[in-house]
């Protein structure tokens, strides 16, 4: 069973900003065929946001397990999910980000949720996980995990 679930999609500014795909392939191959350059310009941009969306990274919290993307991890060996934002979001991903940290980062999410893992044969000990609702995934966490 579900307990969250989150798609973490490209923000907005990244998918206006691939509009500026059809007027370059306009221009660049305008001389050829004013017509043909705007559709190979408008096929690309479509092909780069399909990708863009389809390639977006996923939360998944059952009863069970967490599931970052292709990451399977049990939640037995998680502990103590933290919600993080603003300039202890900052830090977390910047200068405390260490060797030993298991991260899914997604540019343009700010907030994180910090958890540690508590498997002695898994060499990361933390995982980072960028979210748009860290209060709802660690809420998640926490109740999952005290289940198991």
């Amino acid at each position: 069973m579900t307990i969250y679930s989150e798609k973490l999609n490209p923000p907005i500014g990244l998918t206006l900003s691939t509009l500026l795909l059809i007027p370059g392939f306009t221009l660049m191959l305008g001389p050829f065929d004013w017509y043909l350059a705007f559709f190979i310009g408008l096929a690309v941009t479509l092909a780069v946001n399909a990708l863009l969306y389809g390639m977006s990274p996923s939360i998944s919290v059952s009863d069970k397990e967490l599931v970052l993307g292709r990451a399977v991890i049990p939640l037995s060996v998680l502990t103590n999910p933290v919600p993080l934002s603003g300039e202890d979001a900052f830090r977390a991903r910047g200068p405390e980000l260490g060797p030993d940290t298991f991260f899914q980062i997604r540019g343009g999410i700010d907030s994180v949720v910090r958890l540690d893992n508590i498997d002695p044969e898994d060499p990361y000990k933390k995982l980072l996980i960028s979210t748009r609702d860290p209060e709802g995934l660690s809420k998640a966490l926490a109740g999952a995990v005290k289940a198991n």
